[in-house]
C-alpha cells in the first residue's frame, strides 16, 4: 500500500493538550470551568465553589488513575478532561510508587533510581492521556501550581524562573508533550524610592493585575502553537478571548 495516502495538507483540528500553571488562587480552576463539557479530576478539592462536573479523588493518585482508564474505555459525553492539579497527582503517584518498593520517598532509592522510576511513570501517564485525547477526542487541560526554580547558565549569573511545581524530569516531560504551556502571573508597577546614603527601596504602586503569558518570558516558561498574543489579561472573559475559537 502506498504511503502517499497518509499525506495531508492544511491545519488539522485536534484536541488541545494544555498545561496551565500559576500561583495559588489565581483563578486556574475558574478558567478551566469554561472549557466545553469539562469533567474535573478533583484531587485537591479546590473546586467546591464552582458549578462543575467533578470526580472527587482527594489525595488519591491511584483512584485518579483508575478514573482515567474509565474515561478511556467507557462511553461518555465529556469533551474536556481537567486534572486539578497535575502536580498533586504526580506527587500521589510517586508516593504510591515509593511505598510499593518499601521506601518512604523516591529520594530513598539508590543512585537516582527514584527519579528514573518517576520519569517512567510520568511517561505512562502521558501515554494514557494521549490515548484519551485520540480515542475520545477530549481536550486535556492540566492545572498546576507554580514554583520558582534556580537557573544557573554557564555563561552568566544565575536567576530564578517560574516553572510547574514538579520534579524537573516530570515537568519537562509534560511541558514537551503539551501543545500549550501557559503561565498566570501578576503584573504591577514599581517605583524606586531614594532613602539616602546611596540606599534605595523598590515598592509596588497601583493595582495588581493577573496576566496569562503564552510565550517564553525571562521569568517563566510558556509556549503556544495557536498564535496567541504574548500575554492576555487573566479576567473572566480571558477564555473567550484566547481559547474559545480553538475548542469547537
Amino acid at each position: 500500500m502506498s504511503l502517499l495516502t497518509n499525506v495531508s495538507k492544511g491545519k488539522l483540528l485536534k484536541p488541545r493538550r494544555t498545561l496551565l500553571y500559576g500561583v495559588q488562587g489565581c483563578g486556574k480552576s475558574s478558567f478551566a470551568a469554561r472549557w466545553p463539557d469539562a469533567i474535573f479530576i478533583d484531587i485537591e478539592r479546590g473546586t467546591e465553589d464552582l458549578d462543575i462536573t467533578r470526580f472527587d479523588c482527594f489525595k488519591d493518585g491511584a483512584k485518579a488513575w483508575t478514573f482515567l482508564v474509565s474515561l478511556l474505555n467507557e462511553d461518555h459525553q465529556f469533551k474536556t478532561l481537567v486534572i486539578d492539579t497535575i502536580d498533586w497527582m504526580v506527587r500521589m503517584l510517586e508516593e504510591s510508587l515509593a511505598k510499593k518498593h518499601g521506601k518512604e520517598t523516591l529520594a530513598d532509592f539508590d543512585f537516582g533510581k527514584g527519579k528514573a522510576k518517576s520519569g517512567a511513570q510520568t511517561m505512562r501517564l502521558i501515554a494514557l492521556l494521549e490515548e484519551i485525547a485520540k480515542k475520545r477526542g477530549m481536550h486535556i487541560l492540566l492545572l498546576a501550581h507554580a514554583d520558582q526554580v534556580k537557573i544557573e547558565p554557564p555563561d552568566r549569573a544565575s536567576f530564578y524562573k517560574y516553572n510547574a511545581k514538579m520534579t524537573d524530569v516530570c515537568a519537562e516531560m509534560l511541558k514537551e508533550w503539551c501543545d500549550e504551556v501557559l503561565f498566570v502571573g501578576e503584573e504591577f508597577t514599581t517605583k524606586v524610592l531614594d532613602e539616602g546614603f546611596n540606599q534605595t527601596r523598590v515598592i509596588g504602586i497601583g493595582d495588581v493585575r493577573r496576566v496569562m503569558y503564552t510565550t517564553e518570558q525571562p521569568g517563566a516558561y510558556a509556549k503556544n502553537r495557536l498564535g496567541l498574543p504574548d500575554k492576555i489579561d487573566f479576567t473572566k472573559d480571558c477564555f473567550e478571548k484566547s481559547y474559545a475559537k480553538f475548542l469547537k
